[in-house]
């Protein structure tokens, strides 16, 4: 058995509710990137401080001889104005005084450029990591977005998605049998699989044999959905009951045969075949709507038993009928044989006599249900209370109408049929 989606249909069969997440949970949201430590806008003035000293310190001595020789060349140009030095010495004194004082000027200049590119190249790449690192948070933040997106469908697909799947039946099995359990339990299982059907729009026939009444609580349901489901007690209903009304003389003698059969202890094959062609040969004769009065009343002529003249008067056969019925199998070798069925027959089917009798043409409803009434058993068992819990077959099917007992065209109107039986033991 396998879980479909709720979506029901008319022509399965379900047994219950399946619980499975197809979208797994996917959890909580992805993160969003975050950009981490803010970088730096500009250069650490701080740093820039310590490699202006730090050049300072280098410049220190080359600043400190330059002053000398500035000093020196003050120096010898008052002595060369006050004429102690000679202008020839003192021109010279000059010149290299000045060189070397413009040599270690032009040194400090280079220091300062060389500090000043430092810094430009600090910015340079500060710059640079705050453009890849702008880069990578926009990538992130992109991958970010596609991801939110998947985890989104995903979260509405978990949240969307139908999570209780209904089991069905496979297409090639048609009939479950269920052995043992009890009133409620069976009342449950005829409740979730007639709810299922009446929900999908079918059709359901219900024959209960269990005089507990487990359809009960389906009745209720059907009510509450807005259906009037047709509903029979047997045996109070049974004039009411319009079983074998529509079906056919071979349906109908076919049912009528297996119904004998059950009630008899050794029965054949050859027995069932027996019956069933004395039966659709009878329901010939006495024509289309047959009812079981009349197939009683035409056994007896057939078996010679009783008065027909008083069936006659009642209207249950005509002359012609009985006419014919008493050369359906000639005369000679067969007659103690077809006699003896008949009588059987008659004997059985008899009981039945009410059946449809006060039938009158009911509305259509999706939902019909046969039961037997408690007192059906006290009749036959004195009404001894059972000593032993008793024992059930719940049997569903939902493909064709089988010809086996009990199964007639009016029950298998809708797609599915159930029967459940109980006895004591």
């Amino acid at each position: 058995m396998r879980p479909e989606h709720a979506q029901l249909q008319a022509d399965r069969i379900y047994l219950g509710w399946q619980y499975v997440l197809l979208h797994p949970d996917p959890g909580p949201p992805p993160k969003r990137p975050s950009p981490g430590e803010t970088p730096v806008e500009g250069v650490d003035p701080e740093w820039v401080r310590r490699e202006r000293m730090q050049e300072d310190l280098l410049n220190r001595p080359v600043k400190i001889f330059r002053t000398f020789m500035a000093a020196v060349a003050v120096l010898i140009a008052g002595l060369g104005i006050s004429e102690l030095l000679s202008w020839s010495f003192a021109a010279m004194g000059l010149v290299a005084a000045g060189g070397v004082a413009l040599i270690c000027t032009y040194a400090i200049h280079q220091g300062d450029r060389a500090v000043r590119y430092r810094v430009q190249e600090q910015q340079a790449r500060i710059d640079r990591a705050r453009e890849e690192r702008e880069r990578e948070l926009f990538r992130a933040q992109e991958e970010h977005a596609e991801r939110y997106r998947e985890w989104q469908e995903k979260k509405e697909r978990f949240e969307r998605q139908v999570t209780w799947y209904a089991v069905a039946v496979p297409d090639e099995i048609d009939r479950i049998d269920v052995a043992g359990g009890t009133l409620a339990g069976w009342s449950a299982l005829v409740t979730l699989i007639g709810a299922t059907r009446l929900y999908s729009g079918g059709h359901l026939t219900v024959l209960d044999l269990s005089e507990g009444a487990i359809a009960k609580d389906l009745i209720e349901l059907a009510r509450r959905g807005g259906d009037d489901p047709l509903v029979w007690v047997l045996p109070v209903d049974l004039p009411r009951l319009d079983l074998g009304a529509t079906l056919s003389a071979e349906a109908f003698a076919d049912v009528l045969a297996h119904v004998v059969s059950v009630s008899e202890e050794t029965r054949t094959t050859r027995d069932l075949s027996f019956d069933n062609a004395i039966l659709e040969r009878v329901l010939e004769v006495l024509g289309e709507n047959a009812t079981i009065n009349q197939v009683t009343a035409a056994l007896r002529a057939l078996a010679q038993v009783g008065d027909p003249r008083d069936d006659l008067r009642y209207g249950l056969i005509t002359a012609t009928q009985l006419e014919r019925i008493g050369t359906l199998f000639g005369r000679g070798v067969s007659d103690r044989v077809v006699i003896e069925r008949a009588w059987a027959l008659e004997s059985q089917l008899r009981k039945l006599e009410t059946l449809g009798s006060e039938a009158m043409r009911l509305p259509p409803a999706r939902l019909r249900v046969v039961s037997m009434d408690r007192q059906a058993g006290c009749s036959a068992t004195g009404c001894s209370a059972p000593t032993s819990p008793p024992r059930s077959r719940t049997s569903c099917g939902s493909r064709r109408p089988p010809s086996g007992p009990g199964t007639t065209r009016s029950s298998w109107r809708g797609p599915t049929s159930c029967a459940a039986t109980c006895s004591t033991g």
